[in-house]
């Protein structure tokens, strides 16, 4: 959950709203902002959610990040570069990858949301 939403979350709880309703205006399920709270209130925080120290608390509790597919393989890093200096769509890109190494297991994917860092390359200027 990103520091953003986290702060929603504290100030619309401050203003009294329920977490079906926080839920239904960030666009998230209820049992999400349930477990947001619950897992990031303490007693001695006297009762109120404080967003930036429940991002600090995530972030502790994920642990040190695994490093991503395309900064441990110099050749699929250049492959995803050469194509997005094509202009090529993260679809396309994805596609491309699964038709050029066929029997690398499917956790390359250009296109599926993640927890982790990005592993998007930078564009060059």
């Amino acid at each position: 959950m990103s520091l953003l939403e986290r702060r929603r979350i504290a100030s619309l709880r401050g203003r009294g709203l329920a977490i079906r309703e926080i839920a239904g205006l960030l666009g998230r399920a209820p049992s999400t902002v349930s477990r947001e709270l619950r897992r990031n209130s303490r007693p001695h925080d006297y009762g109120r959610y404080d967003a930036e120290l429940a991002h600090h608390r995530g972030r502790e509790r994920a642990g040190r990040p695994r490093r991503s597919k395309l900064s441990t393989d110099p050749e699929l890093k250049a492959e995803v570069q050469s194509k997005l200096d094509l202009e090529w769509s993260p679809e396309q890109i994805a596609a491309h990858l699964r038709a050029r190494w066929p029997t690398v297991p499917r956790g390359i994917s250009a296109t599926k949301p993640s927890t982790e860092p990005s592993t998007k390359v930078p564009r060059a200027a």
